[in-house]
């Protein structure tokens, strides 16, 4: 009994000093706080290494990754909260893009080139969130050197694998805007390219004419290309299947009886062309190229045909033929 009310006595004197423990430690803990906060609320000059990263040149020249990388010094006067959050900035594996086409760029001569300090700060005002009059560039302003490139103006191939809805197909070619593009690359590689493609578009139960803005399809580390995008419009009209008929013509003057002397020519075709498609829009030609070797039936060959039509095939394609004796 004794000991119990001992126990009991010297938890009610502990217990005050622990009380008086959490709160001066509470008060330690906000005094700190707000310390820091009154410290960071007040404005610093500190200096900086950004690395920085060029992009963009014009299309007519190339900046090799040597000269495109720079490291530039800071001074910033900015309060602390701002400093701090500035601090990864200036970490070696962050890195900040400049794209050179929103700058202030000027030649000194026929490759060196050099931003101006003033359209740097402003730049990197805005990415920093901080007044460009509180920022310094202590290196002036940046130079680099960049490589003319040859250049040459190409068709834009638009490459596609559409489906359609039955009766529907794509009439003509997609028209494209702007149809040739200016590129700029290493001589070697541009004596190489006869055109520059798009990214594959694809599309399923196509039924009606539309258009499209299709990605170029190119490498940006070896050639330059001002648009990297083309508008596309596909003419879908619907199609249906005609059929006529078309003699066959015989090469030179050779003399061979044929069986039969007409063959049919079946086709689809738009029906605002139906209408439009004549006989003499084609030309049929007897294939020879078995007669050396005896073969019992000549294919027929389609020399002309009207470009409005898709999907072309003859009935019969095999001919029997009688040489005279």
């Amino acid at each position: 009994m004794a000991i119990n009310q001992s126990s009991e006595l010297s938890l009610r004197v502990d217990a005050p000093k622990k009380r008086r423990l959490r709160a001066f430690l509470f008060f330690l803990a906000f005094s700190t706080v707000l310390w820091l906060f009154v410290k960071l609320a007040d404005t610093y000059t500190e200096n900086l290494q950004v690395k920085i990263s060029l992009t963009s040149p014009p299309a007519e020249y190339w900046l090799s990754a040597s000269q495109s990388q720079h490291t530039i010094n800071l001074t910033i006067s900015a309060r602390g909260f701002k400093l701090l959050a500035l601090l990864p900035a200036s970490k070696d594996q962050n890195v900040v893009s400049v794209p050179l086409d929103q700058l202030v760029v000027r030649k000194q001569n026929q490759n060196t080139f050099y931003i101006t300090s003033a359209s740097l700060r402003t730049y990197l005002g805005s990415v920093f969130a901080v007044d460009e009059n509180d920022l310094q560039l202590q290196d002036g302003d940046v130079y680099f050197t960049a490589e003319l490139l040859s250049g040459k103006k190409v068709p834009v191939k638009v490459l596609h694998r559409l489906a359609f809805k039955d009766q529907f197909n794509l009439y003509g070619e997609a028209r494209v805007i702007p149809d040739s593009l200016n590129i700029f690359g290493p001589s070697s590689v541009l004596d190489t390219i006869r055109y520059i493609p798009t990214k594959l578009f694809q599309a399923t139960n196509v039924s009606e004419t539309f258009t499209s803005e299709l990605p170029l399809d190119f490498d940006p580390m070896v050639l330059q290309v001002k648009s990297k995008f083309v508008s596309a419009t596909f003419t879908v009209e619907k199609f249906t299947e005609a059929s006529i008929p078309i003699k066959i013509s015989k090469p030179g003057k050779l003399k061979i009886k044929v069986f039969p002397t007409v063959v049919n020519v079946i086709y689809s075709v738009a029906l605002r062309d139906y209408k439009l498609i004549t006989e003499d829009q084609f030309y049929l030609q007897l294939d020879t190229n078995g007669l050396a070797a005896r073969q019992k039936f000549l294919g027929v060959r389609l020399l002309e045909q009207p470009g409005k039509i898709k999907n072309i095939r003859i009935e019969p394609n095999q001919i029997e033929y009688i040489l005279p004796q």
